[in-house]
């Protein structure tokens, strides 16, 4: 049926429910019918026009409604429906109708329901309704949304949501016209004491927004004939407002004002005084829509919210929340406030660290100029104390320092995990602040997304008037997915801009192509272009900020963590490495990889293994200590499945930044020798054991392995998104292939891609990997008269005065020499134990081993590879490129009486190798000669 015929049913049923009581109705109802039965389309033209029977045809409607009888009313306003769906009401009638529905107001629920119907059709059907007229039909709806009846509160609500927006729409139609009639444009007062034409859309618009702020606020509205709305509702129509049309604000400087002096000092109050859970959370909710859309707009107003947000989430959890002393920086702030308001603030902090470009302009705004005030440092920071401050709770990771040895809960030692070396203070700091907490920690305890995420965030539960339990580990999660979603902007910006302009630039004709790129020089680019001011303020955010977020991911990585969550901050680690390689900033790409090396190869697992002898009769022996109640471990010193992923991790960011890592290469190549020499137990071959995974899923590549642009994979999404729950735990789509055998593979791979360097790359490998040499050589002399080791006993171990000639890249005094080894690798014990469990003469080991890592000194091993693998660059360049400095180190080592005789004579064979492939590669410039 059309709607015509429908309105002519209407009236039939109004016509015959006032026979008796209201003849008059009935009269006007027939004549009304009969006006439409003899000319259907010339009376609803003759209505929308104001024609001479438009009194005729509306006036049953206005008389069923004066009955105040409940059915006669309601047939009635569904007549009225039915015009207004028609279009058929004039203009005139329109305020008509609005009081008419108002006198009906107290009549029963449908009645009150079939008003908000009619009021929803009447206002989208008639975009001219505009000022009082307007204000007075949302009164209506306000009115009816303070009902006591649930269905008619939340149909008022929903309705006044539709009508907002639809005033809103309005000014985004009025925008899209090239004018707006000066007569129709009316001067406005601004907040700010100044003035503003605006036309009737805009008009309006601003009128509501400004009462809803006021209203709020607990303010007396302008525009509204309203006394009282609920603070959380008019922050609810905020909020929606805001979602949907903060593009239009941004093009109306009238709108921001009403952000600047009206709604910001709104929710900042509402912030700062005694926490309410309905009230504090729907003020979250706006703060999380004016930092994430209106920042740049209202730069002094972002920067105290996010200095809120980090003081709440840095405050004591005291569920009496008692007022304490205010600071300086921020409004009254109780210094212990619910877990429920440090659980919301983490939430939008979420959001707000899953947008990277949020981030860098927080950077740019409020940390880049000396006297800011360090916003992104201090969250950084705060983030950092945040996941270290109840360390219990997170228990402690038993498969991060090894298997087969004590831990550190067994021995009482308080077995330290060291993140220091290379950055010195710094980087012991970060050490200290992970270690420190080690002893605290139990293994029962653990943090996953499983069992420590909330099935709906709270940020979403709008119909709660209380906090919902919340679990105790909840909040350090979210630390975590903000410090993961951090690295990972970090990662996702950097990384295609260096493939663009490093990897994938446009060269001239004849410039090689270069496989091991180097770091991006920020200097040589052109300060003018956007990209790079946005790659030197990462620079600059990683410089400032990369302490505190070693600290927190050394500590975390340690934890007992979910096979998710554990590559998730494994990727962050990596991210940090590639990204801190990729700009040039050599100090904490060489911490990260320095505290990565020390989760890869454990020093205990190193020198447990050193000591480790495997008893001849394994069952007799076990049975002997369980009779004399005695412990231990139960399989040989070794490498867990999270200090294998760490290893792979590790040796993929080395490859990747193989390029640029000068001087640091004898740092990665020492974590190399170790790694090598436990993977293959004290020169074992590697056993073809079952392999090793992390985490479910199909056996691809882990992103926690790869170039580190890929997207995060744990963040949960901002607040305001509809949706029942929060995302399920997120599933690493692929499992880390860690078996041993792999990751020996993997090393080799790392040697064999030195061809990809260039000189100066591969002249800085080589030094490193002679120094290496030279260093362990020095070692194993000093203490050749003896099998036993103690790697924590001697701080120092200096080379032999005689040690090496002067062109070889490690003088006698040099620190390299001089430097503590941690390793507790004593080469002329591993070697002799690697023969005598072969019942191998030296000579036969020599010659079947020549390339393998488990000859002798692994540093003259793998040298001899490399020489052979550049065997041209060594003929055709400078010999000043690795010529000298290879052949300078095995002469040395072959000339020191002090090394014991296998070293020496494997230094002459390696040397006696390359000096062979030297002469069949002369004239040849294509495929090595061997």
């Amino acid at each position: 049926m059309s709607s015509l015929a429908f309105l002519v049913t209407e009236l039939q049923s109004l016509a015959s429910e006032t026979r008796r009581k209201h003849p008059d109705v009935r009269e006007a109802a027939e004549k009304s019918l009969a006006i439409l039965r003899s000319s259907p389309e010339q009376a609803t033209a003759n209505l929308a026009s104001d024609g001479p029977q438009s009194d005729d045809l509306l006036k049953p409607v206005f008389m069923g409604c004066a009955t105040k009888n409940a059915k006669v009313v309601a047939i009635s306003l569904g007549s009225l429906q039915r015009l207004i769906a028609l279009k058929a009401v004039p203009q005139s009638a329109v305020p008509l109708i609005i009081n008419t529905m108002s006198d009906c107001m107290n009549q029963g629920v449908d009645i009150q329901l079939r008003i908000l119907q009619t009021l929803l059709s009447l206002i989208t059907n008639f975009a001219a309704i505009h000022g009082d007229l307007l204000g007075e039909a949302l009164l209506l709806c306000f009115k009816l949304q303070e009902s006591r009846i649930a269905v008619v509160s939340s149909t008022a609500a929903a309705t006044l949501r539709q009508l907002v927006m639809f005033v809103f729409d309005k000014v985004v139609d009025e925008d899209r016209k090239d004018d707006v009639e000066e007569e129709h444009l009316s001067e406005t007062t601004l907040p700010n004491g100044t003035t503003a034409s605006l036309g009737p859309s805009a008009q309006d618009a601003f009128a509501i927004f400004e009462d809803l702020c006021l209203l709020a606020n607990s303010e007396k509205p302008k525009f509204l004939n309203l006394e009282f709305l609920r603070k959380t509702f008019a922050l609810e129509l905020i909020e929606s407002v805001l979602t949907n049309y903060h593009d239009l604000f941004r093009q109306h400087p009238e709108l921001l004002l009403l952000l600047q002096h009206h709604l910001c000092p709104l929710v900042l109050k509402a912030l700062s005084d005694r926490p309410s859970f309905p009230l504090t959370l729907r003020s979250t909710r706006v703060v999380f829509l004016l930092l994430k859309q209106f920042s740049s707009e209202l730069k002094t107003e972002a920067e105290v919210f996010l200095m809120l947000l980090i003081k709440i989430i840095g405050a004591e959890t005291d569920s009496s929340a008692t007022p304490s002393q205010s600071t300086d920086s921020i409004p009254h702030l109780p210094g212990a406030r619910p877990l429920w308001m440090r659980v919301l603030a983490m939430e939008i902090m979420r959001g707000l660290c899953s947008d990277a470009e949020l981030m860098r302009n927080v950077w740019d705004r409020y940390d880049s100029e000396e006297s800011g005030s360090k916003v992104f440092s201090t969250l950084v920071a705060a983030l950092k104390r945040l996941v270290t401050e109840k360390p219990a709770l997170l228990g402690s990771c038993q498969q991060i320092y090894g298997v087969g040895i004590a831990t550190p809960s067994e021995s009482g030692s308080g077995y330290h995990l060291d993140v220091g070396g290379v950055a010195g203070m710094v980087a012991t700091a970060a050490s200290t602040t992970m270690s420190s907490v080690v002893g605290m920690m139990g293994s029962e305890a653990g943090l996953s997304v499983q069992g420590s995420a909330m099935k709906l965030q709270c940020i979403d539960q709008l119909d709660k008037a209380d906090s919902p339990p919340i679990p105790d580990s909840y909040i350090y999660l979210l630390g975590v997915q903000c410090l993961v979603s951090l690295c990972d902007g970090f990662a996702s910006f950097v990384g295609p801009l260096y493939n663009s302009l490093i990897v994938q630039r446009p060269r001239l004709a004849g410039e090689p192509v270069i496989r091991a790129p180097p770091a991006i020089d920020l200097a040589s680019l052109s300060q003018e272009e956007p990209t790079t001011q946005q790659l030197q303020s990462i620079h600059n955010m990683i410089e400032s900020g990369w302490p505190a977020l070693l600290a927190a991911l050394s500590f975390l990585i340690s934890t007992n963590l979910s096979d998710d969550l554990f590559m998730d901050v494994l990727a962050s680690y990596q991210a940090m490495t590639n990204v801190a390689g990729m700009l040039g900033l050599a100090t904490p790409r060489d911490t990260f990889f320095t505290s990565l090396s020390k989760f890869a190869i454990p020093t205990r697992v190193v020198s447990a293994l050193e000591n480790y002898a495997e008893p001849q009769t394994p069952r007799t022996a076990g049975t002997l200590s369980e009779n004399l109640g005695l412990t231990g471990p139960t399989q040989p010193p070794g490498l867990s499945e999270r200090n294998l992923a760490c290893l792979k991790v590790f040796i993929s960011s080395a490859l990747f930044l193989a390029g640029s890592l000068g001087d640091s290469w004898f740092n990665i190549l020492e974590t190399l020798q170790n790694a090598d020499y436990v993977l293959t137990s004290k020169g074992a071959k590697p056993t073809h054991n079952k392999r090793n995974t992390i985490g479910p899923g199909t056996p691809q590549t882990s992103r926690a392995v790869s170039m580190p642009v890929s997207q995060s994979t744990s963040q949960l999404a901002p607040p305001g998104t509809p949706r029942a729950t929060t995302p399920q735990p997120q599933t690493h789509s692929a499992r880390l292939e860690v078996d041993p055998e792999t990751l020996v593979n993997a090393i080799q791979r790392l040697f064999d891609a030195s061809k990809n360097l260039d000189d100066n790359a591969f002249h800085d490998f080589v030094t490193a990997l002679c120094k290496l040499s030279a260093a362990m050589v020095g070692m194993q002399s000093e203490r050749s008269d003896s099998l036993t080791v103690d790697s924590e006993s001697n701080e120092e171990l200096a080379a032999p005065p005689v040690f090496l000639s002067p062109l070889s890249p490690l003088s006698p005094n040099s620190e390299a020499a001089h430097r503590r080894r941690v390793s507790g690798i004593h080469l002329p014990r591993t070697l002799v134990s690697f023969l005598s469990s072969r019942h191998l003469t030296l000579a036969a080991f020599l010659h079947t081993h020549v390339s393998c890592s488990v000859q002798g000194d692994f540093g003259i091993g793998k040298l001899g590879g490399v020489a052979t693998l550049n065997i041209h660059r060594l003929i055709y360049r400078d010999p000043d490129i690795a010529w000298d400095v290879i052949t300078a180190h095995l002469l040395s080592v072959i000339k020191y009486f002090a090394a014991p005789s296998a070293i020496r004579v494997q230094a002459a064979r390696v040397l006696d190798d390359i000096l062979i492939v030297v002469p069949r590669n002369l004239s040849t410039t294509g495929e090595l000669q061997p």
